[in-house]
């Protein structure tokens, strides 16, 4: 009956107005310090209790307002406890223990899902270490400024790929263990490396044998090869229909009569080459009917003759002349190497 009289009186102060000039009320005490002062040595004040869902569904809530969540399963309201109304979104009252023990202090459970709304800002922890950014939406390992959507700045090792194989992407993007060898028995790649590894085993012409088994094996009964390596130094790999890791041409060649276009020289003589030829003919002694004297007359043995002491030559004087000039060449061979980067080459025996 008690408790009936303190309510209803309660109830009375609340809602009688009240004139004073300081309008305040004391339950449990005669001297109220405050617009409403409860004491009490054994009971406390009851705050409306309602479930998550009840909250959220308040209409028209007002700045401060307070309750308690009974459930923690909302998707606001998503732990019990009070919750009070700032800023046209409810948010949890927590006390002094709870900032006390938080993850930053004290290990912990989470007894619910939890939502961290960035808002554009980014989380480092470390820092360095693990780093989300809310602008990018990108996350980095070991790095806080990733430039993918997942950037790691390091070795990946994934612990259930626990054998030798490769890594390989499906059509759905997943990544999955496959124990077959990625390359090919045989495959010839080009590489600054100098030496064997990985499988890869430089074609320098060495002998089969000093390869390790696995290699031996793999080079004779898939390839052939049961005696050398081909050697690669200072040669071009090339499409051929002949037997793989043949070696044929030269880097030199040496230039020959056949190997130049056909052409005539032609060559004009200076006056330097200017000569005369001389004629033979013979002289006949006779004797003439007018003067009984001894005259001489001149008969060209063939030919016709020509008054005026020119004596023409025959068809038979027509002649040619021989020129020798001299190439000026040593013989030397042509290097019909092209401008090219050095590399090793490699051929792929399996490990």
């Amino acid at each position: 009956m008690k408790k009936i009289i303190i309510t209803s009186l309660f109830l009375s102060a609340l809602f009688t107005p009240l004139k004073a000039q300081r309008a305040v009320v004391g339950v449990g005490t005669n001297s109220p310090q405050t617009v409403l002062d409860v004491v009490s040595n054994k009971n406390g004040i009851l705050i409306p209790r309602q479930t998550a869902s009840q909250i959220t569904n308040i209409q028209n809530p007002q700045e401060a307002e307070l309750v308690y969540s009974l459930t923690g399963d909302g998707v606001t309201v998503n732990q019990k406890g009070f919750w009070f109304f700032r800023s046209g979104a409810w948010h949890p009252l927590l006390d002094n223990t709870a900032n006390t023990n938080s993850f930053y202090t004290t290990d912990g459970i989470v007894n619910s899902n939890r939502i961290i709304t960035q808002n554009g800002n980014f989380l480092d922890i470390g820092p360095g270490l693990f780093y989300i950014d809310g602008t990018t939406s990108r996350i980095g390992l070991l790095t806080n400024a990733p430039t993918q959507a997942l950037d790691v700045n390091g070795e990946v090792r994934i612990q259930t790929l626990n054998s030798v194989g490769n890594v390989v992407a499906d059509a759905q993007g997943v990544l999955l263990h496959d124990t077959a060898e990625f390359f090919d028995i045989g495959d010839i790649k080009p590489s600054y490396n100098t030496a064997d590894h990985d499988g890869w085993y430089l074609l320098n012409g060495r002998a089969i044998t000093s390869l390790p088994q696995t290699a031996q094996n793999n080079a004779a009964n898939i390839l052939g090869i049961t005696t050398s390596l081909p050697d690669a130094s200072g040669r071009y790999s090339i499409g051929t229909t002949a037997t793989p890791g043949g070696i044929t041409g030269n880097n030199t060649i040496t230039l020959t009569r056949s190997n130049l276009p056909a052409f005539n020289f032609t060559y004009t003589t200076n006056l330097a080459g200017a000569h005369s030829h001389t004629f033979t003919y013979q002289t006949i002694r006779t004797n003439t009917a007018n003067g009984g004297g001894n005259n001489i007359h001149a008969y060209w043995l063939s030919g016709a003759f020509v008054g005026g002491g020119n004596y023409p030559q025959s068809t038979t004087g027509f002649h040619s002349h021989t020129y020798t000039a001299s190439s000026g060449g040593n013989s030397d061979p042509v290097d019909i190497r092209p401008s090219a980067l050095n590399a090793n080459y490699f051929v792929y025996l399996g490990q």
